[in-house]
């Protein structure tokens, strides 16, 4: 018989030892911890590593100064003119000249572009303090302020005026526009009076006039377009307490000089000029018309037939409403008018000057539609009727405004 098999028995467990050891695990948990931390700050520093290092620090550019703000006015007139007035005896009397008007408290403005505007409040801006030097007033006698007018308050301005509007002239002719020499000009000669002008302005709001500076109104290039018309213009006109009292207009391409000074008259190259004041109507008139840039074809064309309709000696369209006045003063038409709608776009630098001459030459003038009934007339209200009398002025008015 065959001894019995035997097994290999199983390692005896030292449970003792194995105590031992499961108080030594808190030890593993401390190093596990210990490793943990160490992993963590390990990834937060490649992180660190690995970011992108920060911008650098915008630099910001030193503010532009501001503007120095216009200063508050109170609304007082300016001193009175004291004018008296008689074109048949040429007896005038005045109690102070045009250099009195730089007594007034008042910044040189002149309105921005048309970019900058928003506003009526912000249309002006303060001229740079040098300006170019005046041209002085030529020796011509057709191109100089008559005599007549040399004694009035209102010389000065005409010799500023008129050398500015002939150097205009000059560069006109030549095919460029010169608005800003006249506005730098004006600036210099006249540095407490307003200068508006109209490549200045654009499409923006034109500053309202006031009782207290006296504002010029520039057109270097009226009537002036692709073509050069012969009969485009330089035209500068000042207003005082709110009334067109100066006027130049000078047409390079003819050479002719027209200015006038309220109460004074109204010359053409040294030569006054006044129309005729008799009882002429519009069946044996000559009538100028302008349509400006208006849309309303029907309208305007309209116009145009009730006049030719009603009767008249020729119709005229020069291009230009100071040249238009102009020829009314002259006696080369009876009566002219512009404005049938108000998208035709005049504004007070298309009837300033020539508003003046065309008066003091004796013309009557009104607007196309007078609201109100208003006895002055307004240069805002972007329409105009001037005729040799009054009666010529109603007989337009009614055909026109219909």
């Amino acid at each position: 018989m065959s001894a019995p098999r035997t097994y290999p028995q199983p390692p005896v467990t030292n449970f003792t030892q194995f105590d031992e050891d499961y108080e030594d695990s808190s030890d593993y948990d401390s190093d596990e911890d210990d490793y943990s931390d160490d992993y963590e700050s390990e990834e937060e520093n490649r992180q660190v590593a690995v970011a992108p290092p920060p911008p650098p620090a915008p630099v910001i550019a030193p503010a532009a100064p501001l503007p120095q703000p216009v200063p508050v006015l109170q609304e007082t007139a300016p001193p009175p003119i004291t004018v008296t007035d008689n074109h048949a005896t040429g007896n005038h009397s005045e109690n102070h000249d045009m250099t009195e008007y730089s007594n007034y408290d008042a910044p040189h403005i002149v309105p921005v572009s048309p970019k900058n505007v928003k506003s009526e409040q912000n249309t002006v801006e303060t001229l740079p303090v040098e300006a170019p030097a005046v041209a002085s007033p030529t020796a011509d006698a057709a191109h100089s302020v008559p005599s007549a007018l040399m004694s009035t308050p209102y010389a000065r301005g005409l010799q500023v005026a008129v050398a500015l509007a002939l150097h205009a002239g000059k560069n006109l002719k030549a095919g460029g526009e010169d608005e800003r020499h006249i506005v730098e000009g004006l600036a210099k000669a006249f540095p407490q009076h307003r200068v508006i002008g109209k490549e200045a302005v654009g499409k923006s709001m034109v500053p309202m006039l006031t009782q207290v500076y006296p504002t010029w109104f520039v057109d270097a290039s009226n009537g002036a377009g692709p073509l050069r018309s012969p009969m485009a213009c330089v035209s500068i006109g000042m207003c005082l307490k709110g009334q067109p009292v100066i006027g130049i207009v000078f047409n390079p391409f003819t050479d002719e000089l027209f200015l006038a000074a309220d109460g004074f008259g109204a010359f053409l190259n040294g030569e006054k000029i006044r129309v005729s004041q008799s009882a002429l109507g519009l069946a044996a008139a000559v009538i100028g018309y302008e349509f400006g840039k208006g849309k309303e074809k029907y309208k305007m064309l309209n116009a145009v037939g009730r006049i030719m309709e009603h009767g008249c000696a020729a119709t005229r369209s020069l291009g230009s409403v100071p040249m238009n006045l102009c020829y009314v003063a002259s006696g080369r038409m009876h009566g002219t008018y512009a404005g049938i709608v108000p998208s035709e776009g005049w504004k007070p630098w298309d009837f300033c000057a020539g508003l003046v001459i065309a008066k003091e030459a004796g013309c009557h003038v009104s607007a196309i539609r007078n609201y109100g009934n208003k006895e002055e007339y307004d240069m805002y209200c972007g329409s105009i009727i001037c005729a040799v009398n009054a009666s010529l002025v109603s007989e337009i008015q009614h055909c026109v405004s219909q």
